[in-house]
């Protein structure tokens, strides 16, 4: 049986065809053991994997100054995720990864601007962790 891991990375292959400069793109292998788990509809764990891996990407951009390219291959991820949401056609379920994207980025917020306790910092840690499996 094909993970979920392995039809992304076919997925990427197939977006990025004739693009032969950018860095290396990183998929959590532990989601992606865990969504392969699931009984959900693939499109579903490759929706997941894939906005985790966008956003992933462009988190690393400012860590490990990455060129240009690598912003472009994280929208090119996002819009990927996009095409798989609509795809999927379920508007509960699009609703609720709008609404965690939207909640994973105010937490994000809240931990570069520094003004969350030590105790809120591991939360919002864990909620950034964990929203999009548990939505899935």
């Amino acid at each position: 049986m094909e993970t979920t891991i392995s039809k992304l990375n076919k997925q990427i292959e197939q977006r990025l065809k004739g693009i032969k400069d950018y860095e290396s793109i990183h998929i959590n292998s532990s989601l992606g053991n865990l969504l392969d788990s699931y009984s959900i509809p693939e499109k579903a764990k490759l929706a997941c994997l894939t906005i985790d891996t966008s956003m992933s990407h462009l988190d690393d951009i400012a860590k490990n100054n990455l060129s240009k390219n690598g912003i472009l291959i994280g929208d090119l991820l996002s819009a990927h995720y996009y095409t798989l949401l609509a795809e999927i056609d379920d508007l509960s379920y699009q609703l609720s990864m709008s609404e965690a994207i939207v909640k994973v980025n105010e937490l994000k917020s809240s931990l570069h601007q520094q003004i969350l306790s030590e105790y809120e910092i591991s939360e919002a840690i864990i909620d950034i962790e964990v929203l999009f499996p548990y939505i899935t």
